[in-house]
């Protein structure tokens, strides 16, 4: 995965493999999801939620904030 490394908003650095979670709506709806790569792309995995997946670097345009909570790894 090429480019800049993206932080979480408590400024760590998330990659393939954390799991990271954030919330939208009102009232608020708690996710988490699982980074992966697709097609070089860093995306979050979010099942029973439209849409079920997004690109990582749109998240917070979207939803605000984000923040990473373990590594898969």
């Amino acid at each position: 995965m090429g480019g800049p490394d993206i932080r979480d908003d408590d400024g760590a650095i998330v990659k393939v493999g954390d799991r990271i979670n954030f919330s939208y709506g009102i009232p608020g709806v708690r996710v988490e999801g699982d980074l992966v790569e697709e097609q070089g792309v860093l995306s979050v995995l979010t099942p029973g939620h439209k849409p079920e997946r997004c690109e990582l670097s749109k998240l917070r345009g979207y939803v605000g904030h984000f923040w990473k909570m373990r590594s898969n790894r």
